[in-house]
């Protein structure tokens, strides 16, 4: 099913990205925690069917493309 490209899943989708957090222990750190924790929460909602968005969805809306780049580098 995914021979001659990555077959995507949470895990390689949540690689795509590099975060960037704030200094730890301040209270803007603490949220991007949480909002980490929710992210990936999403990401395997999405991969186990239990969201009404795919996976493939979100990889075509992060990067503007379908299949998963090669250079996988998205800052946030």
């Amino acid at each position: 099913m995914c021979e001659n490209k990555t077959c995507l899943t949470a895990d390689v989708l949540n690689e795509l990205f590099t975060v960037v957090y704030s200094v730890q222990n301040s209270s803007q750190r603490q949220l991007e925690n949480r909002t980490i924790t929710f992210w990936r929460d999403f990401l395997h909602d999405c991969e186990d069917g239990d969201s009404e968005v795919s996976l493939e969805d979100v990889l075509i809306f992060v990067t503007g493309t379908d299949s998963v780049p090669p250079r996988r580098a998205v800052t946030i």
